[in-house]
């Protein structure tokens, strides 16, 4: 919701200048199931007229804004800056532009909540508000629409592949790599037909689809279905790893791996950065980190430490993350920690064991093993309200006993380890989002090989509700969200839920 200002002024005499900043601006709210996020544009430093702002001189400055103080009231606006609740006081300009702030202080459902923010000096004078309302309710997501993705010129899909194989959101985009184009005439298992797409498609929240030519570009040369990795940390979008083009399936050379990472930060501005290479593991985030997990150098040479970037594009390695490969691996975070559940040993096609260890990571890198969850890979793990949710996937034990799995299992921030309602059907290359206390997982391939439209969403006591489908049967397919719309997006088709 759109703020709004007032015109009143308050000010506190401290016996120094009194001419207060200008209001904050910018005041938006998202509500949500028990919390509200919001953001804001800090006011400039005001400077002596005749300069006014544009003003250089130090000692120019009339009034130099110190922190902005944000205030809640409920049913009404809050008269002044003692009128209310203080939720928060941010002395970083502009800290809350593009990434949000959450406001989970004693929020009630159904309550309206009527938010002030004002802009204090160095010397305690306040500025006007400006206002904002929110109601937070316990949402969930509501099916909105099917749509065709329309691909450049050339390119086209297999039913075998995702359209993009790595999916993760900005504070406001979703964002898309790895759509594969055929080269040549690709049929039953010709996996070799296929290079990578050198574009990152972006959603935004109302539907509207553009490209991202270069951060495309550096996450190109990958093009195989569950290797490139990706996670979302603070607002930032971070994908890496993947196999270089024309890596032909099954005879792959050691250096079939790139470390090329991409980190995409709220505005959509694009750096890279080279780490570890690595193809088929997970990645996960904690504190201001991604950490890319498991994997290999190509479908048989393992991959024993993991790599880890923060959204400044500073790198660090964990040595001796693992002791044999963790292929198709799956990561998750709780509010403290980055965990990795599930693996197979044989990255090229599972005929080795389904594997149920875990790995988890504190914000300083700190190695700590919970409990297993149950053996599967090609699962997928999703980061809600504080719990690590792993879901779905395949078990395989044998030539004879190998199955798709129903199992959803969660670690809180305690690392305890918990199991909630399976899904409506067993299935493994399924996708999965996260938005306010809930979650949504859909698609997938299922017990008989044939491809499901199932959706299965999850309140915050983690129980199952009915939800709309996918408009088609879908696997090998990827989701983000941009603000209040979950993108499924793979196999030729998206759908797009929204969460209201």
């Amino acid at each position: 919701m759109n703020g709004r200002t007032n015109t009143s002024v308050v000010t506190i005499d401290t016996g120094g200048t009194k001419i207060p900043l200008e209001a904050p601006s910018a005041l938006a709210t998202i509500p949500m199931d028990s919390q509200v996020k919001l953001t804001w544009k800090d006011p400039l430093d005001k400077y002596a007229a005749p300069k006014g702002e544009t003003a250089d001189d130090p000692w120019d400055i009339a009034s130099k804004w110190d922190h902005s103080t944000l205030i809640r009231k409920a049913g009404s606006d809050p008269i002044d800056i003692n009128d209310g609740k203080l939720i928060t006081e941010s002395n970083i300009r502009d800290q809350y532009i593009t990434q949000s702030y959450s406001d989970v202080d004693d929020v009630i459902n159904g309550t309206e909540y009527h938010y002030a923010i004002y802009g204090v000096t160095t010397d305690g004078i306040v500025s006007s508000p400006m206002f904002a309302t929110a109601l937070p309710r316990n949402a969930e997501f509501r099916y909105k629409q099917k749509f065709t993705v329309n691909y450049p010129e050339g390119y086209e899909t297999y039913h075998q592949f995702s359209d993009f194989n790595a999916g993760a959101s900005t504070t406001s985009h979703a964002i898309f790599v790895g759509l594969a184009k055929e080269v040549g005439t690709g049929v039953g298992l010709d996996y070799d037909k296929y290079y990578p797409y050198n574009y990152a498609y972006v959603f935004d929240k109302s539907g509207t689809k553009s490209e991202l030519a270069n951060a495309g570009g550096n996450v190109s040369d990958r093009n195989r279905y569950r290797c490139i990795m990706s996670t979302s940390v603070d607002g930032y979008a971070f994908f890496g790893g993947g196999w270089y083009e024309g890596s032909p399936w099954g005879s792959v050379n050691p250096d079939a791996a790139t470390g090329r990472t991409v980190i995409i930060d709220p505005s959509l501005t694009v750096r890279t950065q080279s780490l570890r290479s690595r193809n088929g593991g997970g990645a996960a985030g904690v504190d201001n980190k991604a950490i890319f997990f498991g994997g290999g150098t190509d479908l048989f040479a393992e991959q024993y430490d993991a790599s880890v970037v923060d959204i400044s594009g500073t790198v660090n390695t964990i040595s001796n993350a693992v002791s044999v490969m963790w292929g198709r691996t799956a990561g998750a975070s709780t509010n403290n920690h980055a965990i990795f559940a599930g693996y197979t040993e044989n990255l090229a096609n599972g005929n080795g064991y389904s594997r149920g260890n875990a790995v988890a990571y504190d914000s300083a890198l700190t190695k700590i093993t919970p409990a297993s969850i149950a053996a599967r890979f090609d699962h997928v793990g999703v980061s809600n309200n504080g719990r690590a949710v792993f879901a779905g996937g395949y078990t395989y034990h044998s030539s004879s006993n190998d199955t798709p799995s129903r199992a959803v299992e969660y670690y809180n921030d305690s690392l305890t380890k918990a199991s909630a309602t399976g899904l409506i059907t067993p299935v493994r290359y399924l996708a999965g989002v996260s938005y306010g206390n809930n979650m949504l997982f859909a698609g997938g391939c299922g017990s008989d090989s044939n491809y499901t439209a199932t959706a299965n969403l999850y309140d915050g006591s983690l129980t199952r509700k009915t939800v709309s489908n996918l408009g088609s049967a879908r696997a090998n397919l990827t989701a983000a969200t941009a603000e209040n719309v979950a993108y499924f997006i793979g196999n030729g088709a998206g759908d797009a839920y929204v969460y209201e």
